[in-house]
């Protein structure tokens, strides 16, 4: 299979994302915009892990995929609850439910990894 197929996705949610610019104002379309961005980081991400033929370039991939995924789930939770009317952010709220994400680069590129390696590749 070619690797081109995998920057249609990428593509797609930020063509998404910028559709939803004009929309702004609906409630949710920030957090929208903000979900489509991080899929496009994960996407990329992916795609260059398809991409690149050597070990030390699929494991930099990898690692970027992970900083994305881990903001993936509070961006969508987010997202859906203030569509729905149903929105509890508060800032307190927030900060919350961003602890596991804000600690997932430091347990990815933190100074030991599975890898064996030390720090960022």
């Amino acid at each position: 299979m070619s690797t081109s197929v995998f920057y249609v996705a990428p593509l797609l949610c930020g063509a998404l994302a910028g559709m939803a610019v004009p929309h702004r104002a609906v409630p949710g379309m920030r957090w929208f915009m903000l979900l489509m961005g991080i899929l496009v980081v994960w996407t990329l991400g992916y795609a260059a892990e398809m991409a690149v033929p050597g070990l030390e370039g699929k494991v930099v991939a990898a690692r970027v995929q992970y900083l994305a995924i881990a903001f993936v789930g509070i961006a969508w939770l987010a997202f859906t609850t203030e569509y729905s009317g149903l929105s509890w952010w508060t800032p307190r709220n927030l900060l919350f439910a961003l602890v596991v994400p804000a600690a997932t680069p430091l347990m990815v590129c933190g100074p030991t990894t599975s890898t064996g390696s030390s720090g960022p590749t």
